[in-house]
């Protein structure tokens, strides 16, 4: 009854329509994880026609309005089924999409030269992490770097945020998946305050963007927060 089935080969979503139904019908809780690669619709289909351009359109479209179809109803036969619970995972009667793309971390890519000096060397290195850097600081988007970074830390993707208040300086950002816990600032700058407020924090984890600190923050948080702080 509260089983994940996973299904590698998605297609209109007909796996995800059957398990919602099957929830509805009998009052369980099972989930689900559809897996469709980039493939488009052919050109004179209906669904591409409809404006589905590719098969995972259809897969999204057919399971929320699965979904709209049985929320309408499902108070009336259920009303505990999908009622909010201390579970976080139970907590919700919906899905999320997820695409998968290049990392915000990639391996280093720069080699150098063999014919080059020891300072045509070093200049060409400092270019590349500028170059990096400069991408990474205006070109990223913070939920997909947030999903990221908490993936390599192990976190479920059906994690949930909120944002802490008592940070009014830098976004800070308090996430758990039911089982794992964390504070979590993404801010490419992080002031003074905010890094001696996440210094107390020495029962939860803190990840932080390490270009947002100079040294002094960053062997600070180190000292006071031990393994428990994380700077990627």
């Amino acid at each position: 009854e509260d089983d994940l089935i996973l299904d590698f080969f998605a297609g209109s979503g007909a796996t995800g329509h059957a398990v919602s139904s099957m929830n509805y019908e009998h009052g369980s809780k099972r989930k689900y994880i559809l897996v469709q690669i980039g493939q488009g619709t052919p050109e004179d289909s209906e669904a591409f026609k409809a404006g589905f351009r590719q098969i995972s359109d259809i897969t999204i479209e057919r399971n929320k309005r699965c979904l709209e179809k049985f929320v309408g109803k499902v108070n009336l036969k259920n009303p505990e089924l999908f009622a909010a619970s201390d579970d976080m995972q139970d907590s919700e009667f919906g899905f999320r999409v997820f695409t998968l793309e290049k990392s915000y971390f990639p391996r280093t890519e720069w080699t150098p030269a063999p014919e080059m000096t020891e300072e045509e060397k070093i200049a060409s290195l400092k270019a590349y992490i500028a170059e990096k850097e400069a991408q990474h600081g205006l070109g990223f988007d913070k939920d997909k770097l947030l999903t990221e970074v908490l993936i390599k830390e192990g976190f479920k993707l059906t994690y949930k945020f909120e944002k802490l208040p008592d940070f009014t300086e830098n976004e800070v950002l308090k996430v758990t998946d039911g089982e794992k816990e964390a504070v979590v600032c993404l801010d490419t700058t992080l002031t003074d305050t905010t890094a001696d407020a996440l210094r107390k924090l020495i029962d939860t984890k803190v990840v932080v963007i390490e270009r947002a600190l100079d040294t002094t923050k960053k062997w600070n948080l180190h000292n006071s927060l031990g393994e428990k702080f994380r700077a990627f």
